[in-house]
């Protein structure tokens, strides 16, 4: 799997995922890679979906591991989610958790 990052400023990181699909044969990747990255340091995790085209619950499931090992009151902001995965996160109510943004500007616009 593929993944890369871009610090916006101190306490705001940008993850991007390069693969088609999160779920439960990505996700052990994903979450070490997120752990090593973060390691408490971000407030902020602004999370770019657009290349993924199929989430599970295991996907959804290392989210919420995410969120729980950022710093306390720490943020995960999902960007450029596809109609499917916005389905799912729909469906099981994460998007009251998770605030989606269309658009990386959208989220930049909003942090400036």
């Amino acid at each position: 799997m593929n993944f890369s990052n871009k610090k916006i400023n101190q306490s705001i990181l940008l993850i991007s995922i390069d693969h088609p699909r999160l779920d439960a044969s990505s996700t052990p990747d994903f979450k070490e890679y997120f752990s090593n990255v973060v390691k408490s340091q971000f407030s902020k995790v602004v999370l770019d979906l657009s290349s993924v085209k199929f989430m599970d619950s295991s996907g959804l499931g290392a989210l919420i591991f995410c969120l729980k090992n950022m710093v306390v009151n720490g943020e995960i902001v999902i960007v450029g989610a596809q109609a499917n995965v916005l389905g799912l996160f729909t469906l099981t109510r994460m998007d009251r958790l998770f605030t989606h943004y269309g658009e990386l500007s959208d989220v930049l616009a909003e942090i400036a």
